[in-house]
């Protein structure tokens, strides 16, 4: 299944998995978990055993990016160079 590259404008580059039958989405929400926590917590204290603390989806609103691919495999091979063993 192939890979679609969306950007964030807070967290970056992020990938989702489609099927081929599936139509490509002009933007997607960023899946990242953002972590918070209240101001005003114990010092030395792990912030997640606080009250007020936890974590959201980011879900901005994040367009497709059109990359390159880094590798085409053809099964079978491309046929490049199948004669080299010829004469010339």
């Amino acid at each position: 299944m192939p890979l679609q590259v969306y950007e964030c404008p807070t967290h970056g580059d992020f990938e989702i998995t489609i099927k081929f039958s599936d139509k490509i989405s002009k933007r997607k929400q960023c899946p990242v978990q953002v972590e918070y926590c209240n101001p005003g917590g114990h010092p030395g204290s792990d912030y997640h055993d606080q009250p007020g603390c936890g974590h959201y989806q980011c879900k901005v609103w994040s367009p497709h990016v059109a990359r390159p691919i880094a590798a085409a495999i053809v099964e079978g091979g491309t046929g490049g160079g199948k004669d080299m063993h010829l004469k010339r």
